[in-house]
């Protein structure tokens, strides 16, 4: 007797379906993208019809703690693709850091010499002191995000995966932008993957 299924638990849209992945096994997408995601320098792009499994498949291959998800419609500047990841990444808005210094010394003081009134000339005064004293001087240095550098100094040759989906849903000159500054990052070890229709 066959078992009765839910719809849901066929249908799961946004997640990676249980019963209903489709194994392309001629094809070996699944080799393919864990390959291609661990070639340094590459920019994997998964083109294809819309519900074909471009995301079902990056999310099945990649591990969702690796995976920083970030999507394409949502994006009206290449600024907010890295302001996005550093939300993900949970890097504070703006740092400061406190530098405190002690400056600290200590010196002797001896002194002679004639002393008298001035009728009479003979007389001498000697004596020696010692003065200490120490300064405390504390500077606040303000650091803010820093955008793309940011991410490429926190992420770079790391397992993190930038996964831009819907990447087709960004106005074409935010792109353009997009697409140029992640050819940037990848060179400097960053992974990324895009997909779009």
């Amino acid at each position: 007797m066959a078992a009765i299924q839910d719809a849901t638990d066929v249908f799961t849209p946004t997640v990676v379906p249980t019963l209903t992945y489709v194994y392309r096994q001629e094809q070996d997408l699944e080799s393919q993208l864990r390959a291609a995601v661990r070639t340094p320098g590459l920019i994997v792009s998964l083109p294809g019809p819309s519900k074909s499994g471009k995301t079902v498949l990056i999310r099945k291959v990649i591990a969702p703690e690796d995976l920083t998800p970030v999507s394409g419609a949502s994006l009206t500047s290449a600024e907010q693709l890295w302001e996005r990841m550093l939300s993900w990444m949970e890097a504070r808005s703006e740092t400061t850091r406190r530098v405190t210094a002690t400056v600290g010394g200590e010196a002797g003081l001896r002194a002679t010499g004639s002393a008298g009134f001035p009728w009479l000339v003979k007389g001498e005064a000697e004596g020696s002191g010692r003065v200490t004293g120490s300064r405390l001087s504390e500077t606040a240095e303000k650091f803010s995000r820093s955008g793309i550098d940011q991410v490429v100094k926190d992420v770079a040759n790391s397992s993190f995966i930038i996964f831009v989906d819907d990447f087709h849903y960004m106005p074409a000159e935010v792109q353009v932008t997009v697409a140029r500054q992640i050819k940037e990052v990848a060179e400097k070890g960053v992974k990324i993957c895009t997909a779009s229709v």
